[in-house]
């Protein structure tokens, strides 16, 4: 009874500190809370553009929030996994690539500010996404397999159209078909992916609610041009 208490509390008021409101919650899964900062800072830290339009920006923080809804319970997947290690060295050359697109260590620590991140919770989103990235490695691509009639079908019935199109010359088949083979194992691969996660989170817990004018009740219309707030929720002291 306590508990539901405070998980009522904790979907119905601000998430606060001193009176003063500091973040949303977005979305639920597995009882682990996703919260508006986190679908912001992967906008940002995705350098994805945010449009001055309601219904498109939010229909992009749907989109970002529902790729980090499918990243957590993929994560919890990983954990039961062989194989899916990540190391502080993964996450460090990831870190250092992102590091170089700025052009100073002062303009990194801006663009961290501008995120409301630390270098800490970089390192954990990147670590989130070297673990859905190996889980996939792992657990699909091995089993995808691209037959020579399919790479034919793709280079005559694609691949040359869109050349003729520009009016590029064709190149020889045995020329390409290992970027042909490997684009189709990618199509492939989110083709499975796509069905194993929607069956796994058919069977989560998982409850949406950014853009919602009450958590029970149905995602807000998308022809209203008003760009609703999440209903504020809080942890009671």
């Amino acid at each position: 009874m306590i508990r539901a208490t405070a998980l009522f509390l904790f979907l119905f008021f601000p998430l606060s500190v001193g009176g003063k409101v500091v973040d949303q919650v977005a979305a639920l899964v597995e009882g682990e809370v996703i919260t508006l900062s986190e679908v912001q800072q992967l906008v940002q830290y995705k350098g994805w553009q945010i449009s001055d339009e309601p219904d498109e920006r939010r229909n992009l923080y749907l989109t970002v929030l529902d790729q980090i809804i499918n990243q957590k319970l993929i994560s919890r997947e990983a954990q039961h996994t062989p194989g899916i290690q990540i190391s502080q060295d993964d996450v460090a050359h990831q870190l250092q690539a992102y590091r170089r697109r700025f052009s100073s260590q002062d303009e990194f620590q801006e663009q961290l500010e501008s995120m409301e991140m630390t270098e800490s919770t970089l390192r954990d989103l990147i670590r989130r996404e070297l673990t859905v990235w190996k889980f996939v490695q792992t657990r699909f691509e091995p089993f995808i397999i691209v037959m020579p009639a399919q790479i034919q079908k793709y280079y005559d019935e694609i691949l040359v159209p869109e050349l003729a199109q520009t009016g590029a010359p064709f190149p020889a088949l045995e020329l390409v078909q290992e970027q042909i083979r490997e684009i189709l194992i990618l199509e492939k691969t989110n083709q499975e992916m796509d069905r194993w996660v929607k069956n796994l989170r058919s069977k989560a817990q998982v409850s949406v609610l950014l853009f919602r004018a009450t958590p029970s009740s149905p995602n807000l219309p998308q022809e209203l041009l008003i760009e609703w707030e999440l209903q504020p929720v809080t942890i009671a002291p």
